[in-house]
């Protein structure tokens, strides 16, 4: 470390400066005798030489003593490797991984997905004065008065140490256990705690006491896969933090002495002993009263896991349109801790699950289909992509099976397009009889014919030759141009008459035929099917 280098450099300048005040020293004193012997008068000379022999020894003092603490200011630098500290990073804390909250269109949580940690992070200003006092009373009960380091503390924890013959008491603050776990390893070494005395002082200069503490019971491990307050809250009590009783706040700080040994799923007699002895420190430390302390003493404690973790196709769309929308891979994003607005109609995409899963309704074992349901405005209500047994991040057929349209695009890329561009209405005329276009011989189904015909009649019953008609005098690529303007792709097709009756090399998505007819039926305005309306 360039610090190390400079103070070595200083030690050789003050032992320099050491000898040539002696040799001052000397000289003075040697030039006091002289003005003595020729003033002659020995008291006066006395007294000069002793004032000047005291201002040379306290500069030597001075110096020397400057020397003394380079000397060991040097030591402490190579005996605890300061050169190799690092420097305090409170992204390290607030950037850590966080759930995403998913919430349907009337703005219910319905869901959270995580990439790591299952966090959701909470103001502090939400939170019940003794929510905190737990765990200041369970963790550091001089949290308030400190400066990051708690040197009464640390005083009866050397002494144990002492006695012990190793590193075995613990005097961290809270500030230095979030230091540890969000900077450091976990090792008990001497290095390693004076660089987290050193650090938790540093971020005490950066933030509140009540920011340390919110970023500290967001931050934490409760056990149970929960980190931080509120999922805690929700994994073992089915509330949110903020609905925390007494006996509940207690017992989610004593978890933090060791979540392996306290967390209540895991044994709950130990999580039950320990809760109580958080709140009778809460009461020790005037944090309760004794009717709050008795009557938390007899609460009961019944664990339920309230996080929701309703995963589906639906749900899955959302998450990687979401990382699409923000320009971040999905693994990026499901640590992000973003909030997502859906437009999901949650009972509308049960149903359409149970729908399509009804084998009555299917002609087959192993036959396969999606589900696309959307609203007039292109807010997409629900989404099944496939029949039988779902997993996460599955092939979702809704939206990324591409398949021949069939009959389906004909609406699209024949009748509308006729409408639009040649003035033709559900009572124009087409001639429904076989013959060649430009080589092209369509087929109706069956062979059967009906000669002159209406648009709507054509289109009801879905004829073939009607619609490659319509496709030949409207123009191909006027024809693809307004399609395309409803959303569907005809990237890497082939452009023939052969489109009119579904006749795509690639194909189309469920997803973009709903867009484009949900375009249809809202009077021609298509509006690019969305189910996120909001991320924060």
């Amino acid at each position: 470390m360039q610090a190390v280098k400079s103070m070595k450099a200083v030690k050789g300048v003050f032992m320099k400066k050491i000898i040539n005040r002696i040799k001052s020293c000397r000289n003075n004193t040697a030039e006091c005798a002289e003005d003595c012997s020729e003033e002659k008068s020995s008291e006066v000379c006395a007294r000069a030489l002793r004032k000047r022999r005291l201002k040379t020894i306290l500069r030597i003092l001075l110096i020397v003593s400057a020397l003394a603490v380079t000397a060991i200011i040097i030591f402490f630098a190579q005996f605890f490797k300061i050169n190799e500290w690092q420097e305090f990073s409170a992204d390290k804390i607030l950037n850590s991984d966080r759930s995403v909250l998913i919430y349907d269109a009337d703005g219910t949580l319905i869901s959270t997905a995580c990439g790591g940690d299952e966090r959701i992070p909470v103001s502090i200003e939400t939170l019940p004065e003794y929510v905190k006092y737990a765990f200041i009373s369970a963790e550091d009960t001089r949290f308030y008065e400190h400066k990051g380091i708690d040197f009464i503390r640390i005083l009866g924890a050397a002494w144990a140490d002492i006695k012990a013959g190793e590193l075995k008491e613990g005097a961290s603050t809270i500030g230095q256990q979030l230091i540890k776990l969000s900077h450091l390893s976990s090792e008990k070494t001497f290095e390693r705690k004076v660089e987290e005395a050193y650090l938790s002082m540093r971020m005490e200069k950066q933030f509140t006491k009540d920011e340390i503490l919110e970023m500290y019971m967001n931050f934490v491990y409760f056990g149970g896969g929960f980190y931080g307050i509120e999922a805690a809250s929700l994994g073992y009590f089915g509330v949110h933090a903020s609905d925390l009783s007494i006996a509940q706040s207690a017992q989610l700080a004593g978890i933090l002495k060791s979540p392996s040994t306290y967390a209540p799923h895991l044994n709950a007699e130990k999580s039950l002993g320990r809760r109580n002895t958080v709140l009778g420190q809460m009461h020790e430390y005037g944090r309760i009263s004794d009717e709050e302390y008795s009557a938390a003493l007899e609460e009961k404690v019944e664990l339920r896991n309230a996080i929701p973790k309703q995963y589906s196709y639906y749900i899955d769309f959302v998450l990687s349109r979401s990382a699409q929308i923000l320009g971040m891979s999905l693994d990026e994003f499901l640590r992000s801790g973003a909030k997502v607005y859906t437009t999901l109609d949650t009972d509308a995409d049960n149903y359409c699950t149970a729908l399509i899963n009804d084998s009555e309704l299917m002609p087959c074992k192993n036959a396969q289909g999606a589900i696309v349901l959307l609203r007039s405005d292109g807010s997409i209500a629900a989404i099944n992509g496939g029949r039988g047994e779902y997993t996460r991040f599955c092939f979702n057929r809704a939206v990324d099976a591409e398949r021949q349209p069939g009959s389906l695009i004909k609406p699209i890329l024949c009748y509308a397009p006729a409408v639009e561009l040649r003035g033709s209405t559900a009572a124009s005329t087409v001639d429904d009889s076989p013959r060649s276009f430009d080589g092209y011989s369509p087929r109706n189904s069956g062979d059967k014919y009906m000669g002159k015909i209406t648009l709507r009649t054509a289109l009801a019953k879905s004829l073939n030759i009607p619609a490659v008609e319509l496709l030949s005098e409207v123009g191909i690529p006027n024809a693809v141009l307004f399609a395309e303007h409803l959303g569907i792709s005809f990237e890497g097709e082939n452009l023939s008459l052969a489109l009119a009756l579904g006749g795509f090399t690639h194909g189309v998505s469920p997803l973009e035929l709903s867009g484009a007819y949900c375009a249809l039926s809202g009077g021609g305005r298509y509006t690019e099917p969305f189910a996120v309306t909001k991320i924060v």
